[in-house]
């Protein structure tokens, strides 16, 4: 049974990991021209511009910035498994409970791991999202759950569409190099405690000090 939990704990960071090397890439660019749009230009979000147009001031490139969003959301949810397979190795093997129930036991369990704790509440408490996007969701009236539950359900309600339902980031070129800056530093400080976890259990499943000390 520990085998088991602890082999879904490291599949679980490792995939965390990969979601978070990508949206740090992203972020990378953002923070250098301001945005990420013209690295996507050539594709079908041209085709948004064209028919939404751009702010005479600034940018509008929350198409673009979705699929980071979406790696970072997917990367919350990854951490969040782990550190639940890991906490509770003598669990029986079941469902996972549903996301918001997730993120209410890791916050209960963990509230000591300021780093790690820093980086969930980030993205899973409306007031504490980095600033352009917080207000993104306000000025669209959207709450953070439903873009978690649209990146969860994609079969239902895609959540790539939400940007032929919502109006984009408008920003200027400084706010979009603080807001992917931002988000850089954020995903930059939690990446090596990620990579040392899931390193620190070997391939069948037996944990070394570190996770050991993640036990409940």
């Amino acid at each position: 049974m520990e085998s088991y939990r602890y082999i879904h704990a490291k599949s679980s960071w490792m995939s965390a990991r990969e979601a978070l090397q990508l949206a740090q890439k992203l972020a990378e660019m953002g923070a250098e021209d301001g945005n990420i749009d013209s690295y996507m230009r050539q594709g079908v979000y041209n085709d948004y511009l064209k028919a939404h147009g751009e702010p005479e001031f600034g940018t509008s490139d929350f198409i673009a910035t979705v699929p980071m969003v979406y790696m970072i959301t997917n990367g919350v949810e990854l951490i969040i498994k782990g550190y639940l397979y890991a906490a509770h190795p003598e669990e029986a093997p079941s469902a996972p409970p549903k996301l918001p129930d997730m993120i209410a036991r890791f916050k209960a369990e963990f509230p000591d791991n300021d780093l790690m704790l820093g980086f969930v509440n980030s993205y899973t408490e409306d007031e504490l999202l980095p600033e352009l996007l917080g207000r993104f969701l306000a000025e669209n009236g959207v709450k953070l759950a439903e873009l978690y539950k649209e990146r969860r359900f994609l079969n239902n309600a895609s959540f790539f569409s939400i940007t032929d339902r919502y109006q984009g980031m408008v920003y200027n070129w400084d706010e979009g190099k603080a807001f992917y800056q931002t988000v850089l530093e954020q995903v930059e400080a939690v990446l090596p405690v990620i990579e040392e976890l899931q390193a620190d259990i070997d391939s069948d499943g037996l944990p070394g000090a570190k996770v050991t000390a993640l036990r409940k």
